[in-house]
């Protein structure tokens, strides 16, 4: 997990350094900060929980952390665990799907959409208590 969390640690350098120079040359555009700014806050999400997880909780070095392993290395252990199939995400996703339709037609589909999106979101809970 060390080298995935070096790799999102230099995406995010990356888009630092994007965001900061498109902050000074594009004055007008609102929208492009937004963007940037998180692109950022996401790779800055994911390598914090890669280190998180991977210097703190995990004490076994992972395959991809030695430059010299081989895929034969990686047998046997553990991938994790994969959840059933499930209709829940689907339904979410047109919840999503309808909220957005309200943004572009009217806020009058967006009680519609937040209802859809609960349904699925407690499906999803209940699913996972399972």
């Amino acid at each position: 997990m060390k080298t995935l969390a070096k790799a999102f640690l230099g995406v995010g350098l990356f888009a630092t350094v994007v965001a900061v120079a498109y902050w000074f040359v594009e004055l007008s555009e609102e929208e492009g900060r937004v963007l940037l700014a998180v692109w950022v806050l996401m790779t800055a999400t994911v390598a914090g929980y890669l280190i998180y997880h991977g210097v703190f909780r995990d004490r076994q070095a992972a395959p991809g952390d030695d430059a010299t392993a081989l895929p034969e290395d990686a047998a046997g252990r553990e991938v994790g665990a994969f959840p059933f199939s499930s209709m829940w995400p689907i339904v979410f996703v047109a919840g999503v799907v309808v909220l957005g339709a309200a943004v572009i037609f009217g806020l009058l589909l967006s009680p519609v959409g937040l209802a859809i999106v609960t349904i699925a979101v407690l499906g999803l809970m209940r699913e996972s208590r399972a």
